[in-house]
């Protein structure tokens, strides 16, 4: 029945004289996401894009795949016909036949952008309301202010749209419009959603975990491997990187640094492993899943402390949500059952019992100067690997 997929910017709308480059980065991915033979053919307009349909496509998996695509903001399905009333109408009874059951309201909405049509917007929308109430033998009910269901006319010069309702899509702005970031991730809820909610930003993404073998098992760097496949679904390909953390634990827990501080030096060193390798793969800005409050780590005078040694920007997308909302969003994206697979990482390894929670910065300083920081760092990034990602079977390379 339906003929096309009619796709509505969202965020890029309000650029100005860079507005095409986002809309060719869009195109770039719609492009990537629907190849050829793929039962689409991809359209791209200034304010609008199109997915035409090939015949037996399946729409259902296509709308799935839209909804990995940033920056669109709602799409519908639509029938493309003649500018002319007769074929809208028709189109609109086709639609709500097949579409609109009789316990629902519906209403109709036209928007004439083609000023030379003979009939004024409001003209058009009471007369196909009109013609689907001819054809019904049990009339369906209007509600102009909240229906379940609506028919979306736009009338263009050569060819008008008939649509069926608009479905959210994920918003944002375009992979890859905002340059390149360094996710640190865990392999907790937490930072998947962060990555997820970088990239709906148009940000790039390469990603960094932190491995205590023997302390943390094989199985804990397949959860992370198998958590940036799901990632991938927004972003081509995510780099996955481990850096060997073992040696810097072993060096903090052994030393004579205040126990209550062990937390606090362990994510020091990482922020200054992640700058480093984020200059080394020219990202931008370091992004991580911290939470105002949520864990001793994550506190404002624990941030201040751990942050303050690296110069980058720090993203926090989930600064001040609630751990609800950061757990519906992994579902969403199917993140959340993976997330809780019961493998430490590196920081549920050599807890201190009693972790301060504001620790002074200069102390933290002071703390860190009784270890070598500067040799264990180098041999960290070092002997940092990039990570095949198999499902079930991640493999250092």
């Amino acid at each position: 029945m339906y003929t096309e997929i009619l796709i509505r910017y969202g965020e890029l709308m309000i650029k100005g004289k860079n507005r095409n480059k986002f809309i060719r980065k869009l195109a770039d991915r719609l492009h990537t996401v629907f190849p050829e033979g793929e039962g689409v053919e991809v359209k791209i307009t200034p304010t609008r894009a199109f997915l035409e349909l090939q015949e037996n496509a399946d729409v259902d998996a296509i709308i799935e795949k839209l909804k990995t695509v940033f920056g669109i903001a709602s799409i519908s399905l639509a029938i493309k016909v003649p500018t002319d009333i007769e074929a809208i109408s028709q189109a609109a009874i086709l639609i709500a036949e097949k579409e609109i059951s009789d316990t629902q309201t519906f209403k109709v909405d036209t928007k004439r952008s083609y000023k030379p049509f003979p009939m004024e917007s409001l003209v058009v929308t009471k007369h196909v309301s009109s013609e689907i109430f001819k054809a019904r033998q049990i009339p369906l009910k209007v509600d102009v202010y909240n229906p379940d269901r609506q028919l979306l006319i736009e009338i263009r010069k050569e060819f008008s749209y008939v649509m069926l309702d608009k479905i959210k899509m994920s918003g944002g702005l375009p992979q890859e419009t905002s340059g390149k970031a360094l996710l640190m991730l865990s392999g907790g809820i937490d930072s998947p959603v962060a990555g997820y909610l970088a990239m709906k930003k148009g940000i790039e993404l390469v990603a960094i975990h932190f491995a205590s073998p023997p302390y943390t098992s094989e199985k804990a760097l397949d959860k992370v491997a198998q958590l940036t496949e799901i990632l991938e679904k927004y972003q081509t390909d995510i780099p996955l990187y481990i850096v060997p953390f073992t040696e810097i634990q072993l060096a903090i827990v052994n030393s004579n640094i205040q126990e209550g501080y062990h937390m606090v030096i362990m994510r020091r060193l990482m922020y200054r492993i992640a700058e480093q390798l984020a200059e080394q793969h020219d990202c931008k800005a370091i992004v991580n899943g911290e939470s105002v409050g949520q864990v001793a780590s994550q506190t404002l005078g624990s941030m201040r402390s751990t942050h303050s040694v690296v110069d980058l920007p720090i993203l926090q997308p989930l600064a001040m949500s609630e751990k609800n909302d950061i757990i519906k969003i992994a579902i969403e994206i199917d993140t959340y059952a993976t997330s809780i697979l019961p493998f430490e990482d590196c920081c549920t390894v050599f807890v201190p019992k009693k972790p301060t929670t504001n620790p002074n910065r200069y102390i933290s300083q002071q703390q860190e100067n009784l270890i070598n920081v500067t040799a264990l760092v180098e041999n960290a990034i070092e002997n940092t690997k990039i990570i095949e990602k198999r499902t079930n079977n991640a493999q250092l390379l």
